[in-house]
């Protein structure tokens, strides 16, 4: 089994996986989102946040899944996290170093803009309703 033959490989039993693991004609992309899977939800138990501030070549490394970037990712992160999680939505400018080309699609940058107006308006929002409460307490202890 891949999943029992990559823990032999993070324990140190196995030096690294067989030859064509990461071939797309052979399944090389299922075989990374299971391994990938496996390792954040079961392993690590992370979850979105974790993923996008803590993943990176070296983790890819330690956790021997750099020769599958290579491979099927051309070194891209930001695509495998994408393509194995897409239940999570996650954009480009989320990633703690966002993907190079990020800024010359003017989809992202709308994206982004809207994104950041609306995370700005719920803070300000949350402070006006603070603001609001402050001033109904100190109304209703004068009367």
């Amino acid at each position: 089994d891949l999943i029992e033959l990559y823990e032999d490989i993070l324990l140190g039993k196995k030096t690294k996986f067989p030859r064509g693991t990461w071939s797309a004609q052979n399944g090389g992309y299922e075989n990374f989102f299971r391994c990938f899977r496996y390792l954040i939800i079961e392993k690590l138990n992370w979850d979105r946040a974790d993923v996008l501030h803590k993943v990176n070549d070296r983790f890819m490394q330690v956790y021997r899944l750099y020769g599958a970037m290579e491979v099927l990712f051309k070194y891209q992160i930001y695509a495998a996290i994408k393509d194995c999680f897409p239940e999570w939505g996650i954009r480009p400018w989320e990633m703690k170093i966002v993907p190079k080309g990020t800024w010359k699609s003017e989809e992202n940058i709308v994206s982004a803009t809207k994104n950041l107006i609306k995370f700005y308006m719920l803070i300000i929002s949350k402070h006006f309703i603070a603001d609001i409460f402050a001033i109904f307490k100190i109304f209703f202890i004068k009367i």
